[in-house]
């Protein structure tokens, strides 16, 4: 079993989940869960249709420059990967750090992973005389355990971590998670507020000591949805809503319980899928002969009491309710591009 108090510092548990935000993002298409500080490595990603896990060594340093102790890290890394190695769902294997010579040397030899950026590389396409010191130290392991390590599947990785300001230490990252949304057509502008979700669900799971317990994709992908989903006083919605007679009491409930229904994860992506599966069935069967088609406000007008079983919520009269759900209907056909992009985009 994995020591859990084993964390050098906060700095070091920070880079660990940012860490794990890129290579998920590098890797959404083919994961279905994350685990962070899994039962044998730092970060575990278990891919998806019983593939295997993707097992990654997260070692970091606060101060920037090269770290002088880099070899003693990844030797200790590979005391851990190796048995990783010899495990049957054994995909992948990754050294990952934030100094720009994870496996010693010369800055003439680690200059390549010297960039700035993220940069990942297998450990048999750098080149024999930059990898020496690291192939003897693997030696080395393996003798001691009397394993091997599967050097067809290792990999070397460094992301760029440091810095007193917030936003200087989290710029490989936050790229990362712009480019992501900008690939699923959604606005930046709420790359912060994402990737703050998923920093403090990654850190909860951390904390977690059941190694059982992983992140689903469908957990970490929701969010989005509800982003874009957000509701407030300001809203169109709730001034049709006061126009068509709500007093300013019943509003204010409506906001409080959508928030509530709508904030809820993983439960509610079936839900998203049912709507939208729904609706393009309607207008394709209401879009025959010259009756043409139908929009979105015919069709909450004629189903929304079919969701209303899904959207259950105590306290509420039944004009509430129903203006509830069709909000809810609403907002997610609203969406429902971005809902579309989203599945292609990561696999769902």
């Amino acid at each position: 079993m994995k020591n859990f108090n084993a964390s050098a510092s906060a700095f070091g548990w920070q880079f660990q989940i940012n860490a794990a935000i890129v290579f998920m993002l590098k890797k959404i298409k083919d994961i279905d869960k994350v685990r962070i500080e899994g039962e044998n490595e730092d970060i575990e990603l278990e891919l998806s249709n019983n593939k295997g896990k993707i097992f990654i060594q997260a070692k970091s340093k606060s101060k920037i420059g090269p770290a002088g102790n880099a070899l003693k890290n990844f030797s200790d890394g590979v005391k851990t990967l190796i048995h990783s190695s010899n495990k049957k769902n054994c995909e992948e294997l990754c050294f990952v750090t934030n100094y720009p010579n994870p496996i010693g040397g010369r800055e003439q030899q680690f200059s390549y992973f010297m960039g700035g950026t993220y940069i990942k590389r297998s450990f048999k396409e750098i080149p024999d005389d930059a990898r020496a010191a690291a192939t003897d130290k693997i030696n080395k392991v393996e003798n001691e355990v009397g394993l091997k390590l599967d050097i067809d599947k290792l990999y070397i990785a460094v992301i760029p971590f440091d810095g007193n300001e917030k936003d200087t230490r989290e710029r490989v990252i936050n790229t990362e998670v712009k480019d992501f949304l900008y690939d699923i057509k959604v606005d930046e502008g709420s790359s912060r507020e994402l990737l703050e979700f998923w920093q403090n669900k990654m850190h909860f799971n951390a904390s977690n000591t059941d190694t059982k317990v992983s992140l689903s994709k469908k957990e970490l992908m929701w969010p989005i949805v509800v982003l874009k989903c957000d509701l407030n006083e300001n809203d169109k919605l709730i001034e049709e809503c006061e126009a068509q007679g709500m007093d300013y009491e019943d509003v204010v409930t409506i906001l409080e319980k959508y928030k509530e229904i709508i904030n809820k994860q993983e439960e509610h992506f079936d839900l998203t899928n049912k709507i939208v599966n729904d609706y393009r069935v309607y207008r394709e069967e209401n879009s025959k002969g010259n009756r043409g088609k139908r929009n979105r406000k015919d069709f909450i007008e004629s189903n929304w009491s079919d969701y209303k079983d899904y959207i259950k919520s105590d306290q509420m009269d039944e004009i509430t309710h129903e203006n509830l759900v069709k909000i809810i209907l609403t907002k997610i056909l609203n969406t429902q591009n971005i809902i579309k992009k989203l599945k292609e985009e990561v696999n769902l």
